[in-house]
């Protein structure tokens, strides 16, 4: 029996509503503060002004500020949550932690360039560049920033902190919980969206194009199965951009060792010839775990159940996160509520193992970078910038039908 993996968590759907309630104030360094309830009035169609985009920013930002959550000590949440209480109170005798304000207000920047990153590359056409594009590569780093600027991002700290003394037990709870599963595998890499504009592109279409691939061993049709990300709907396109950049973001988590090993998955699957298709969809319905590909050959590749079963919780708690995320943006930009968004061991054995075939359609998408112009440089994404060694424990070697590491 495999041991359960640190990945999944309950409630993983609730943290971009509270993630949001600590990123819904957030200023830009010029000052400029969110328009109240401009989200429900934004319409895709019209091209909205600057402050209209800003909840939107700061909406997307609530996945990097739970991350970034995740990432604080024990004394720098209590630091955290020490602040808010005082500026609840209006005590100023706090202040006398200038590191770690202005480390948080980095941070927080960081944030916000990263979601205006990815609205300028993902989300609906009528909003790129509405807001000048804050990625820190190209507009600066926060030490260049003025001190006018630096100090409306520090209002930021104060505002996170103010609402992080009043979340719910709830959501303390799940922020608790998200960040014991990183147990003795702390976050060694700065989220995704951190990365340059074309890192993101790259990944969001290998991501997609692993997709596709699913769709198709699966015997799925689906009509976005025929298009690039560029050529989806505003919605679709968002949403494949997101699960494209907290899927990569949950390989470089998972360290170089076992990125290896995803790449030699791919390449032993992509030399084995056809694949049987009715057997692979036959073990899709009816086997618990789905851990590798029976080829026409006779010949099945696998990889180790350990590192499946770590990757598709983490890639179901993704498109938990992703789906409950889109329900806070505009309603045009909503993505279905079904009533298979709970955990993945509630799930059937086909839609469980979907997550697994993702896994296994990325490995190949990968492998194809070695033959493929279009996807050379995203196998040096991963590789350059995941965590060192392998943080998780995981196994990522590749199997023959033997059972034979290959």
């Amino acid at each position: 029996m495999v041991e359960k993996s640190r990945c999944a968590v309950v409630g993983v759907d609730d943290v971009p509503d509270f993630g949001n309630s600590l990123t819904g104030k957030l200023v830009l360094p010029s000052g400029q503060s969110p328009t109240a309830g401009s989200i429900e009035e934004l319409t895709l169609s019209i091209k909205p002004n600057s402050s209209e985009l800003l909840p939107i920013v700061n909406t997307l930002s609530s996945m990097d500020v739970a991350t970034l959550l995740q990432r604080l000590s024990s004394d720098e949440i209590q630091m955290l949550r020490s602040l808010g209480s005082n500026v609840l109170t209006h005590d100023l005798s706090f202040v006398d932690e200038p590191e770690f304000i202005e480390k948080m207000a980095k941070s927080f920047y960081q944030i916000q360039s990263a979601s205006i990153l990815t609205i300028n590359n993902i989300g609906p056409v009528r909003w790129a560049d509405v807001i000048g594009n804050l990625d820190p590569f190209k507009r600066g780093r926060y030490d260049a920033l003025t001190e006018s600027e630096k100090d409306h991002l520090r209002s930021n700290v104060y505002s996170v902190a103010r609402s992080f003394a009043t979340l719910t037990d709830e959501a303390l709870a799940t922020l608790d919980a998200l960040r014991g599963l990183r147990g003795d595998a702390p976050l060694a890499t700065e989220p995704a969206s951190f990365l340059r504009d074309h890192v993101i592109k790259r990944a969001v279409d290998c991501n997609h194009h692993a997709w596709r691939y699913r769709k198709w061993l699966e015997g799925q049709p689906h009509n976005d199965a025929n298009l690039k990300v560029g050529q989806l709907d505003d919605k679709m396109r968002l949403f494949a951009g997101l699960m494209g950049l907290g899927t990569f973001q949950f390989l470089r988590e998972g360290g170089i060792d076992v990125c290896k090993g995803i790449l030699k998955l791919g390449e032993a699957i992509r030399t084995q010839g056809e694949v049987d298709v009715e057997a692979f969809r036959r073990s899709v319905a009816e086997t618990p775990l789905v851990t590798g590909i029976p080829f026409k050959s006779g010949e099945s590749i696998y990889a180790s159940p350990d590192l499946i079963q770590h990757f598709r919780e983490a890639h179901h708690n993704l498109w938990l996160m992703n789906r409950a995320l889109s329900w806070l943006l505009p309603g045009e930009l909503h993505q279905p509520q079904r009533e298979g968004h709970v955990g993945i061991d509630e799930l059937s054995r086909p839609v469980a193992n979907s997550s697994s075939v993702q896994i296994l359609a990325l490995a190949t998408s990968f492998a194809a970078g070695q033959s493929d112009p279009a996807f050379q440089q995203v196998v040096k994404d991963l590789l350059g910038t995941a965590a060192k060694g392998n943080p998780f424990d995981l196994d990522p070697g590749v199997f023959n039908s033997k059972g034979e590491r290959i």
